[in-house]
């Protein structure tokens, strides 16, 4: 096994968060490939749909992913109504109307359109792509915003799974990345969305992150075993502070090694 370790661990891969990865992404595929191949859809064919908001409250020290912080309300609304432009422009590319079998929320933090937001961006989904009666709707959370108004809310949307950003439960790895997020934050977010009838529970875990120990990970992975979830992600941190502004906060020498 350590042969193993040693042999992998160095090597620079892409990471299949996604499909294709970023390393194959190329401009020599444009609007006319994406118009063409959309409309090779087949009317019967189900098809899966995720949409993204990529705004958050604050930016966490490690994130990668595609948002900005805002609290500008005028601001998310404007991109509500130009994601519900899109979906317009994507529906009239398909041939009749595809239904969908799951749709999948992500960001940023998807929760600050609103549940106003929501409804009105799947209003529109609803007339171009009819949702399946038994479809998958997913939504990516975070827990230090859950309410319990917003839990209820979800189910009415027909939310049927949550994906909650736990990373790590260690205080002082939480300090290191700028997500304060006391264990009893996350607990009672599952709390609330199970009480609403949110059922099926994912949970995202990170591994590499600064001041990370395999005995603090250990014990990470313990608590959020307490709390059952359906499903674990666990990703690895990529340290690109030359790409990612944010990730400049992050003390390099406090990273754990590739093993």
């Amino acid at each position: 096994m350590d042969q193993i370790l040693h042999r992998y661990v160095g090597s620079n891969v892409p990471r299949y968060t996604s499909y294709p990865t970023a390393a194959d992404f190329s401009s020599d595929v444009g609007t006319l490939d994406h118009a063409a191949w959309l409309g090779q859809i087949s009317p019967s064919q189900e098809v899966s749909i995720y949409l993204h908001v990529p705004y958050c409250h604050d930016i966490c020290f490690y994130c990668g992913c595609n948002t900005k912080m805002t609290h500008r309300v005028d601001i998310v609304a404007k991109y509500r109504q130009a994601l519900e432009t899109e979906i317009v422009m994507v529906g009239d590319l398909v041939k009749g109307t595809a239904p969908a079998a799951r749709l999948h929320w992500g960001g940023g933090t998807p929760s600050m359109l609103g549940l106003h937001g929501l409804q009105s961006v799947i209003a529109v989904l609803r007339r171009h792509f009819p949702l399946r009666d038994a479809f998958e709707h997913a939504i990516e959370l975070d827990p230090r915003y859950v309410t319990a108004k917003l839990a209820d809310g979800l189910v009415r949307l027909g939310v049927t799974r949550a994906s909650l950003g736990v990373q790590d439960v260690n205080p002082r790895v939480q300090s290191a990345i700028g997500r304060i997020q006391p264990l009893g934050t996350v607990e009672a977010a599952v709390n609330r969305l199970r009480s609403a009838g949110v059922q099926n529970l994912s949970f995202d875990l990170m591994y590499g992150l600064p001041l990370q120990t395999c005995e603090s990970v250990r014990k990470t992975c313990a608590s959020v075993l307490a709390l059952a979830p359906n499903r674990i992600s666990c990703f690895g941190y990529a340290h690109l502070p030359a790409h990612k502004a944010n990730q400049r906060q992050i003390d390099q020498a406090v990273l754990p090694g590739q093993e």
